[in-house]
């Protein structure tokens, strides 16, 4: 639940954990789940007190004025068109204790790599969760992007487990 005062933040959509439970939250700014605001009947972003029938259950936040596309584990080897200033945003499973995934190589030149992302852990599988990637196009061009899986703590490195080609228009 989103407290009357927090509704229309604008927050990226990166995920983050409860203060409570450590489960997945929506994005890093949130300080509870949906399960954990519902059950204390606190706002998920600033921890008020809030009543639920005045409040709106509103979708996930998306980045304020910017395009993004997102793609998944299925995406893998396609191709995808962006304009300069709009993000991509890979989303990935990933475990908790297996492999993470790595940025490999990206076309620099024509991209920006914003976030590296985090485990997010999905709700109610701590052990289960994904990894969110973030690039911004900066000017046309076309590129690859290639993302590894590595053994988290050391260990075996997997490269090109995962790539894009990227056209900037």
């Amino acid at each position: 639940m989103i407290c009357n005062d927090c509704q229309g933040l604008s927050l990226l959509p990166r995920g983050g954990f409860c203060t409570q439970c450590s489960a997945g939250t929506t994005s890093m700014s949130y300080m509870l789940c949906p399960a954990c605001s519902k059950k204390l009947l606190l706002c998920e972003l600033c921890c008020d007190p809030v009543d639920p029938s005045e409040v709106q259950n509103l979708p996930a936040p998306q980045p304020a004025n910017v395009f993004f596309v997102r793609k998944y584990e299925r995406d893998n080897g396609g191709t995808t068109s962006l304009r300069p200033g709009e993000q991509l945003l890979i989303e990935l499973p990933e475990e908790r204790y297996g492999k993470e995934w790595t940025v490999d190589e990206y076309p620099y030149a024509i991209l920006s790599l914003d976030d590296r992302g985090q485990f997010t852990p999905d709700a109610g599988d701590y052990q289960h969760g994904t990894r969110t990637i973030v690039f911004t196009a900066s000017r046309a061009g076309q590129g690859v992007i290639k993302l590894g899986q590595e053994t988290r703590y050391g260990g075996s490195h997997t490269s090109a487990a995962w790539t894009i080609t990227v056209k900037v228009k």
